[in-house]
């Protein structure tokens, strides 16, 4: 089972400098669950992206270990199966998930 998500788009940065050791394994935790993630020439990720079809666990619980060095203001995304929309959005210590107001007229 799962449930299918599309990333569309993101302003998502960490900076080389604040992955240490731990942050590291983290990181690659997330591409074990199929994260993948875009870095510049100087090794910092500018960008990320879901690459299985479906999620099989809240995926926000992961992010929140990475949290606190994720560049305040980032976000990421997201298209749900049934047409739902939501966007997490980091602070620079945790993130959180939220909605859109969409108003018809």
């Amino acid at each position: 089972m799962g449930y299918c998500v599309t990333v569309d788009g993101d302003n998502f940065s960490i900076f080389e400098s604040n992955i240490d050791k731990k942050i590291y394994r983290y990181l690659e935790d997330l591409k074990d669950e199929g994260w993948y993630f875009v870095y510049d020439s100087d090794q910092n990720i500018v960008a990320v992206n879901y690459e299985r079809e479906k999620w099989h666990f809240d995926e926000i619980d992961s992010f929140k270990n990475i949290a606190s060095i994720v560049t305040a203001g980032s976000y990421i995304n997201f298209h749900g199966e049934d047409g739902d929309l939501w966007r997490w959005v980091f602070d620079g210590a945790s993130v959180k998930e939220i909605k859109p107001k969409i108003i018809w007229e």
